[in-house]
């Protein structure tokens, strides 16, 4: 994840690969049981599962939401 200003810049590997998502603000970053809802720019929503991330991304996450 990259901070740029109040956007938040998310670095994530899929089952089709790498990507970015966009969001804006931390607002737009929710924790729901065992996942973490991503709600870019346009609308669109991403969805992480905690089970399925490392220690340190874990540790980085868990200072964002």
């Amino acid at each position: 994840m990259v901070v740029k200003g109040d956007e938040l810049e998310w670095y994530v590997t899929t089952g089709g690969g790498q990507t970015a998502v966009s969001t804006n603000g931390r607002r737009n970053v929710v924790a729901v049981k065992d996942k973490v809802v991503l709600i870019d720019p346009l609308g669109n929503i991403s969805e992480i599962e905690l089970s399925s991330i490392d220690k340190k991304s874990l540790k980085v996450l868990n200072k964002t939401i």
